[in-house]
């Protein structure tokens, strides 16, 4: 049975934690890739309606925008360059690496132990690139 989880303050502290990660991975992108880029947190977890079954993981839904970068058309590249930067992020952080499907990067699970009720979440995030009209979209190809 899937509940709202309404602890706030521990929901404020995993987007920060999450915040902190993404904040790290943007700046490696541009940094190490000269990979212009900005996130977004999207779902449940925007607009405050996160949901838990049980004792299951809570997770937050994070979207990738790229919107500087030398070549949009070659996506290999791009999804590399993003998992070596998100990897290298969720290290700074004491995180393991991500994990890597078609279209998203989705991180282990942590517990947050400073509940009464421990909660895990995970921090999934998917890749978009704005198109030469500055219009967000998804691409043919997945990151």
């Amino acid at each position: 049975m899937f509940e709202y989880v309404e602890d706030k303050k521990y929901l404020s502290r995993v987007r920060s934690v999450c915040g902190e990660i993404m904040q790290d991975f943007c700046h490696t992108l541009k940094e190490d890739y000269d990979i212009g880029s900005t996130f977004r947190l999207v779902g449940s977890g925007a607009k405050n309606l996160i949901v838990q079954n049980a004792s299951q993981s809570i997770d937050l839904d994070y979207n990738l925008e790229i919107v500087r970068c030398e070549d949009f058309d070659d996506c290999r590249k791009l999804k590399e360059c993003a998992r070596k930067a998100f990897n290298k992020a969720l290290y700074m952080n004491g995180w393991g690496s991500c994990e890597d499907s078609t279209s998203s990067l989705t991180t282990n699970c942590r517990i947050s132990q400073k509940r009464a009720n421990p909660h895990a979440y995970v921090l999934p995030q998917t890749a978009r690139q704005r198109d030469s009209e500055k219009q967000t979209a998804e691409r043919g190809k997945s990151l």
